[in-house]
C-alpha cells in the first residue's frame, strides 16, 4: 500500500513475490514517499524537477525623476531555484538575488535626455524599464537681428537639450514678422519681414519661452516731408554719402532743412546751396521759397577709430511747422564678408571653398545670412580671384568689392609690412590629390614651360579650388579652365 499519491502500486500475492510501483513526474522539490507491505516499509526518494522562472510584471514605465521599483520573481519549484538580477543599463541598478520565489528591487537614475529603455535580466527572463525624457531646455543662436527697411528673410538656430524629442513652434508677436517654423529637437527657424514704410520698429519671435528680437530700420519718406537714405554701413576713414529726399506738399510756401551727422565726422560735398554750420554741427539748406521737390546730398567721413552704431537727426521746417526727417536714422560699422571668418578683409582659398561647400550642401553657415545667397558665393570667388583683399562699398550689391581700401588704417599697416602675401593657403578642405608636372622637365631662360596640374577630388567633394605660385618674375600666360593670374599675390588661381 502506497502512502503518497505520486507513488502507485496494485501488487499483492501469497508467498514470496515482486512488488511493482509507478512514480509520477516531479515538477517541484525533492520528495519522499513510502510503500507498506505487511508492516514492512519501502521508501522512494524522488529528485527535484527542473527549475522554471516567471516575472510579474515584465515591464515598467517610469518618469524622468529618479525612482525605485520592484517586480516579483516566481520559481517552480518555489524553493531551491537560485537566481540573480543583472542590469544592462548604467542608469538602472539592482543587487537582488535569491533562492526560490521572491522580489527583485531596482533603482532608476534621473533622466536629463531623451526617452530611454533599459533591461534587467534574471536567469534568461527580461524585465524592461522605459524612462520618460527629461525636461527639455531650449536656446536660440543668435538672439536678435537688425534688418533694413526692405522686405527680406532670415533664420536662427534652435538648440534643444536633449537634441531629439523636444518639440517647438516659432510664434511671431508682430503682424509684419511672419514664421511657420516648428520642429522636434535642434533645428533652424526661418522668418520673413515685410517692408517698413514708417519709423524703426521691433518685433519678436518666441520659441518655447525663448525670445528672438528683430529690429527693422525705418523706411520710405513720409508724404509732404523728408526722408534720409544712408548706406548699409560705414568704414572708419572712408567717405560716405547722405541723401535727403524732400517732397513738400503743393501748398508749401517756404521750407528749409537741416541735418545733424554724428559729432566729429568730417562734412563735405554739400549740394543745393547748403552749408555746414560747424558751431552747431548742422548741415543746412534753404530757405527755399517754393514747393519743389529736391534731393539733398552731403558726404561725411567717420574719424579713424570710430566704432559702434552712430546716429543722425534732422528737421524739415515747412511754413513755420517743424517735423523730424524720417527714414534711416542710424548707421552701423560695415560688415565683413560672411566667408571671411577671421575678419581680416581677405578671402583665402580655404575660406572660399568652405563657404561654397556650405552653400552647395545647404549647411547652416555660422555667420548669417542663412541660407547662403548664391550671389554671396560668387562674390567670394571673385574677391579671391582678384587679389583676395576687399573692402566694403555700401553702394554695391553685394557690398564687397575687390581691393584694399587704403583709408583703412589696419590694411595700410598690413600693406607696409607685407602681411597681405600670406603663405600656406592651399589648405585641403576635402580629400583628393593634386599632382603637377612640367614640360619640358627643365627650363631654359626665355623658353616657355607648360605646367600641368591633375586634380582628382574625392567623390564626396562639394567644392574645390586650386592655386599655384610660380617663381617670382616669371611671365604667366595661357591659363585654362577659367583660371586667372592674381598679380597682387603672384598666384595662378
Amino acid at each position: 500500500m502506497s502512502n503518497a499519491s505520486w507513488v502507485t502500486t496494485s501488487s499483492s500475492g501469497s508467498g514470496s513475490g515482486t512488488v511493482n510501483y509507478t512514480v509520477a513526474a516531479n515538477t517541484g522539490a525533492q520528495r519522499t514517499g513510502t510503500i507498506t507491505v505487511a508492516g514492512q516499509t519501502f521508501t522512494v526518494t524522488q529528485a527535484a524537477g527542473t527549475c522554471s522562472y516567471a516575472l510579474t510584471p515584465t515591464s515598467a514605465s517610469v518618469g524622468a525623476a529618479s525612482s525605485n521599483g520592484s517586480f516579483t520573481f516566481t520559481t517552480t519549484p518555489a524553493t531551491g531555484c537560485s537566481w540573480t538580477a543583472v542590469s544592462n543599463a548604467s542608469w538602472i541598478t539592482t543587487s537582488s538575488s535569491g533562492s526560490g520565489s521572491g522580489t527583485a528591487n531596482y533603482s532608476v537614475a534621473a533622466n536629463t535626455g531623451a526617452q530611454r529603455t533599459g533591461t534587467i535580466t534574471v536567469t534568461g527572463q527580461t524585465f524592461s524599464v522605459t524612462q520618460a525624457a527629461g525636461a527639455c531646455t531650449y536656446a536660440l543662436t543668435p538672439t536678435s537681428a537688425s534688418v533694413g527697411a526692405a522686405a527680406g528673410s532670415g533664420s536662427f538656430t534652435v538648440t534643444t537639450n536633449p537634441t531629439t524629442g523636444c518639440s517647438w513652434t516659432a510664434v511671431s508677436n508682430a503682424s509684419w514678422l511672419t514664421t511657420s517654423s516648428s520642429g522636434s529637437g535642434s533645428g533652424t527657424a526661418n522668418y520673413a519681414y515685410a517692408a517698413n514704410s514708417g519709423t524703426q520698429r521691433t518685433g519678436t519671435i518666441t520659441v518655447a519661452g525663448q525670445t528672438f528680437t528683430v529690429t527693422q530700420a525705418g523706411g520710405t519718406a513720409c508724404q509732404g516731408a523728408a526722408q534720409r537714405v544712408l548706406p548699409g554701413g560705414y568704414v572708419a576713414g572712408q567717405s560716405l554719402q547722405v541723401t535727403i529726399q524732400v517732397s513738400p506738399l503743393s501748398s508749401t510756401q517756404v521750407y528749409a532743412a537741416e541735418d545733424v551727422p554724428p559729432a566729429g565726422w568730417a562734412v563735405s560735398g554739400i549740394d543745393n546751396g547748403g552749408q555746414f554750420d560747424a558751431g552747431n554741427g548742422k548741415v543746412k539748406w534753404g530757405p527755399f521759397f517754393d514747393n519743389l521737390a529736391r534731393t539733398l546730398h552731403y558726404s561725411v567721413t567717420p574719424p579713424l577709430g570710430t566704432t559702434g552704431t552712430q546716429s543722425f537727426a534732422g528737421t524739415l521746417s515747412v511754413d513755420g511747422v517743424n517735423s523730424a526727417i524720417c527714414g534711416a536714422t542710424t548707421i552701423a560699422p560695415a560688415t565683413f564678408h560672411p566667408a571671411d571668418t577671421n575678419n581680416d578683409l581677405r578671402i583665402g582659398i580655404s575660406e572660399v571653398t568652405a563657404y561654397g561647400a556650405a552653400w552647395k550642401s545647404g549647411a547652416v553657415w555660422p555667420i548669417p545670412p542663412n541660407p547662403i545667397p548664391i550671389a554671396y558665393v560668387t562674390n567670394a570667388g571673385l574677391l579671391w580671384k582678384l587679389g583676395e583683399t576687399y573692402h566694403y562699398d555700401a553702394s554695391q550689391t553685394p557690398p564687397w568689392v575687390p581691393g584694399a581700401s587704403l583709408l583703412n588704417p589696419n590694411l595700410l599697416t598690413w600693406l607696409k609690412t607685407g602681411l597681405l602675401a600670406l603663405s600656406g593657403e592651399s589648405s585641403v578642405i576635402a580629400g583628393g590629390t593634386a599632382v603637377s608636372s612640367f614640360n619640358p622637365t627643365s627650363y631654359t631662360p626665355g623658353i616657355g614651360v607648360t605646367v600641368s596640374i591633375v586634380v582628382t577630388p574625392d567623390a564626396s567633394t562639394q567644392v574645390y579650388a586650386v592655386e599655384d605660385q610660380p617663381p617670382v618674375g616669371w611671365t604667366v600666360s595661357n591659363i585654362n579652365n577659367n583660371g586667372s593670374f592674381d598679380i597682387i599675390n603672384f598666384k595662378v588661381k
